[in-house]
């Protein structure tokens, strides 16, 4: 819990090679020093050596709350040459603190592999950190937050059944690649978040890309990439504050990429309403657009109904009610225009006016019987 106090920190040093710092003025080994410096204010001091192998297997949970903490931190380092580094989480969570804390971190190596089938997070909001060795991440579990891998020939495999919810940062270097075969979300599910991707992304037929809608705010994830793009499998919307969905026609982008973006089979899971309709549109070669339209008096509903949706729409309209969300958000959630008119009835007093306009004409009816005389044949 304590400041830079790591949860595993693995070296595997040649010679003299390592990270060491200074207390009171003296020299520290690194693994002292773990508990006394943040990583960024030691100093590596390197010598000829060959830096050896590094290998890290972890089931169960470490988690650093501290400031400058980071979950597992792995080094190899020999001044002349350095080793690979191999970290395997098979379950469990690994979560870094704040400041500079991250995840998991790689120093130098040389070949170096993470494999998750747990969960990667940090309170700082970096997941992964590289360096000048060569990262390899395959991610079978959850990974939340940012990911830089530094300098080198990097790739980050988000597996099928795998979730990536990325932060601000992707940084996998230019030509380097995301591929996702599992969910990738930017900002996680429920949050509204911009990645900026380093490198190239493709997306398999069996990944999804979940897009975050803010439909009062009319704001949505976005995926920057400085590279190329191609894209299959689906785009997955989310919509967030359905209780204030502004009516009328909106559309946002939510993948922009410098290198252009390919389409192959890509198709569109959207909830199913009555009141709001998505639609993928491509305005040029590097932009993905979401287009969509929030009507509450769709084709189909009779005057009565009309109206209370016209009613609705000026709520709405006007920045919507917090009263009234609840039951905005249900209306947004029914399936087609038949469930949409059955609310409506059950929201207007027509049922009811019915009901009493029928046993008032009954009455009349039965009065002016018991008040006519009959007249003959």
């Amino acid at each position: 819990y304590g400041e830079a106090a790591h949860g595993i920190f693995a070296q595997g040093e040649g010679g003299k090679a390592g990270l060491l710092g200074f207390f009171n003025g003296l020299p520290v080994a690194q693994s002292l020093l773990s508990t006394l410096c943040p990583l960024s204010l030691c100093k590596l001091l390197t010598f000829a050596g060959q830096g050896s192998a590094v290998d890290v297997n972890l089931t169960g949970d470490i988690m650093t709350e501290g400031k400058d903490s980071s979950g597992i931190v792995a080094q190899s380092d020999g001044g002349q040459s350095n080793g690979n580094i191999d970290i395997t989480i098979d379950a469990g969570l690994v979560a870094g603190g704040a400041g500079s804390g991250a995840g998991v971190v790689f120093i130098e190596g040389a070949a170096n592999r993470l494999v998750n089938r747990g969960s990667i997070m940090s309170l700082s909001g970096t997941a992964i950190l590289g360096g000048a060795g060569n990262e390899s991440v395959d991610n079978y579990g959850a990974v939340t937050g940012s990911v830089d891998l530094g300098a080198g020939l990097n790739a980050l495999h988000n597996e099928p059944a795998a979730t990536l919810n990325s932060g601000a940062t992707l940084n996998l270097g230019a030509g380097n690649s995301l591929t996702n075969d599992g969910t990738l979300s930017p900002g996680g599910r429920g949050n509204v978040l911009a990645t900026t991707l380093t490198g190239d992304m493709l997306q398999s037929a069996s990944g999804s890309y979940l897009v975050g809608v803010d439909t009062q705010s009319n704001t949505a994830d976005t995926l920057n990439v400085s590279g190329r793009t191609s894209l299959s499998g689906q785009v997955e919307v989310a919509s967030l504050s359905a209780g204030f969905a502004r009516p009328g026609n909106h559309e946002v982008t939510i993948l922009s990429s410098e290198g252009g973006v390919s389409t192959s089979n890509l198709s569109l899971a959207s909830p199913t309403s009555a009141v709001v309709r998505y639609e993928l549109l491509f305005p040029d070669a590097t932009t993905v657009d979401l287009a969509y339209s929030v009507h509450y008096s769709p084709p189909g509903l009779n005057p009565n109904q009309s109206a209370l949706g016209n009613y609705i729409t000026n709520v709405e309209s006007a920045g919507g009610s917090s009263a009234l969300a609840p039951l905005v958000g249900t209306l947004v959630g029914l399936p087609d225009a038949h469930s949409l008119a059955d609310a409506y009835d059950h929201l207007s007093p027509e049922s009811y006016l019915g009901r009493a306009t029928g046993a008032l004409f009954s009455n009349i009816g039965f009065s002016d019987s018991m008040h006519s005389c009959g007249v003959p044949g």
